[in-house]
């Protein structure tokens, strides 16, 4: 039976997201005057940018929702309007996951370097004996090279799994299903 694995079922949950207004969905600094009717359609335009609270909302509301779990959201406006929606949420989630994963390379490169600092601390303190002999500049030594390794340690292990976890969650909104809600 080396073979059979258990498989957990995947589990579909839905956010429900109700704009009144084609308007709401996009920044009201980002349109231009004569409103939505102006837009070509696609959200390939850069001057367009999706209201925040709109992206704000989906990130509340998916906090409840297991990790593993599919996500469905499903909207009430326009089907035609779903499309431009689905690519402002992705193209401003796409901003975002890509600064995750910079600040997660950031802190990694200083982790590094702060335990190489402190490896350097402890090292200097061990082979040069004059720091050996005078007791505080020894425990001085000891706590510096402590303090750089343990912060190292917070920032490689702890704050980049904060910042994994946030990642993970912004890919699950972004590989949602997008649904019309029927009337």
């Amino acid at each position: 039976m080396a073979g059979n694995t258990i498989q957990r079922k995947r589990y579909t949950n839905t956010i429900k997201l109700n704009l009144a207004d084609e308007t709401q969905i996009f920044d009201p600094f980002s349109i231009s005057p004569k409103g939505f009717l102006s837009i070509s359609g696609t959200a390939a335009d850069e001057n367009l940018r999706i209201n925040n609270e709109i992206i704000e909302y989906l990130k509340r509301e998916i906090e409840y929702i297991p990790i593993i779990n599919n996500l469905s959201i499903e909207i009430e406006m326009p089907p035609q309007k779903t499309e431009i929606l689905k690519q402002l949420i992705n193209k401003k989630l796409r901003r975002e996951i890509d600064n995750l994963l910079k600040e997660n390379k950031r802190k990694k490169r200083t982790a590094g370097i702060l335990t190489f600092f402190g490896l350097a601390v402890f090292s200097i303190y061990t082979i040069v004996p004059y720091f050996r002999d005078r007791a505080a500049l020894n425990e001085l030594f000891v706590i510096m090279s402590w303090v750089l390794i343990w912060r190292a340690v917070e920032l490689f292990f702890f704050e980049r799994a904060g910042n994994n976890l946030k990642r993970r969650r912004l890919l699950q909104i972004y590989s949602a299903d997008y649904k019309r809600k029927n009337p």
